[in-house]
């Protein structure tokens, strides 16, 4: 129960706080950048027309959200 609690909770009440949350989501944003960018590769793959999509579970979707609201 308590690694359950440790791998969950936990993670939420970091969520939570204002410090972490900025660093969470910043995180998650230039790791959404930088996989862009080797999709993209400066114009260089044709196969590639532009459209992403994110797929969130749980605090995850959270995340994702909050990132796109910004």
């Amino acid at each position: 129960m308590r690694d359950i609690f440790n791998e969950t909770v936990v993670d939420i009440l970091f969520y939570l706080s204002k410090a972490y949350r900025h660093k969470i989501v910043k995180k998650v944003a230039e790791e959404a950048d930088k996989h862009y960018a080797d999709l993209y590769q400066d114009g260089k793959n044709p196969r590639f027309k532009g459209k992403v999509s994110f797929v969130g579970h749980s605090l995850g979707t959270v995340i994702t959200y909050d990132l796109l609201l910004r």
